[in-house]
């Protein structure tokens, strides 16, 4: 008996072990496979932040690209400031199928308190000197050019006194807020984003969002029909410079008669043709102040 009631008590005692290292080891695996799964959650989780950021590059910066511009001028400091507070205003613009895009009230106002500076700045005809958002219409005639290569429509465009360095004659897109501004209008069936970028006097604009057929190519020529001469040069006396002293105000500048068209080909044919715009640029006469110190 006494035997019998050991042997059933090891038992008992030997199969109470295995039970509770089972149990032990159980709850271990559990909390290890717990950790794994909240390890693995963690890092697939994003933030809310995260997901706008991917939602607006998804959004906002497709991979069409419809056209593409850039110009180059001389880079000078005040003046790279505002082409670039310009093209970050108009970086990551959305323009809705037939909406119509005002430069000015995109770009604008033109202030110190929009982080505009003084720089150069035609102001008056062919005349230069220095005025808030100065050089800012390098930004706009790139616009202009990259939706004329886009085939997009152009409600509103102004030339400049004179021809830019930095594209072809007729090719400008001058702004003065608020008499004259550039208006694009989208002429899409889906919406569009502008990509803007300036640096050292380079701006590069791009349209996204769709993209001409492969087999569509858009030219665009600028043609000068008639260049006209300055006459002489106008003679200023000024009782600031010495008897005799010469100082050139204002240099001359011929003067042109420019034709811009817009041509759509299809597999090398000619579907379409158009003018964009007729211009006439005054030719611009010398202006030399010539020292006369007896009128003082």
């Amino acid at each position: 008996m006494e035997r019998k009631r050991l042997t059933k008590t090891v038992m008992l005692i030997f199969c109470l072990s295995i039970l509770i290292t089972g149990v032990g080891v159980g709850t271990g695996m559990l909390a290890k496979a717990s950790q794994s799964q909240t390890k693995t959650v963690k890092e697939e989780r994003t933030t809310p932040d995260e997901e706008k950021q991917d939602q607006n590059i998804t959004d906002k910066e497709p991979e069409k690209i419809l056209s593409r511009y850039e110009t180059t001028a001389k880079s000078e400091e005040t003046r790279d400031q505002n082409l670039k507070v310009s093209c970050e205003k108009l970086n990551g613009t959305e323009l809705q199928p037939g909406e119509v895009l005002s430069f000015n009230a995109m770009a604008g106002p033109f202030t110190e308190e929009e982080g505009y500076l003084e720089g150069p700045a035609i102001i008056s005809e062919g005349q230069m000197g220095r005025e808030l958002g100065g050089g800012v219409c390098q930004v706009s005639t790139t616009l202009y050019n990259a939706a004329l290569l886009g085939n997009l429509g152009i409600a509103e465009r102004h030339r400049h006194s004179f021809p830019m360095d930095y594209v072809d004659v007729g090719l400008d897109a001058m702004i003065n807020e608020p008499d004259s501004d550039l208006k694009i209008q989208n002429t899409t069936d889906v919406p569009l984003y502008i990509e803007a970028f300036a640096q050292d006097g380079t701006v590069m604009i791009q349209f996204k969002g769709a993209e001409l057929d492969a087999r569509t190519e858009v030219h665009v020529e600028s043609s000068v029909l008639n260049t006209i001469l300055p006459e002489g040069e106008e003679i200023r006396l000024s009782a600031d410079l010495e008897d005799g002293a010469r100082q050139v105000l204002q240099e001359e500048r011929n003067g042109y008669e420019t034709r811009v068209y817009r041509k759509v080909y299809n597999d090398g044919r000619l579907i379409s043709e158009e003018v964009l715009s007729e211009d006439t640029y005054p030719p611009i006469r010398r202006i030399v102040l010539e020292g006369c110190q007896q009128s003082k």
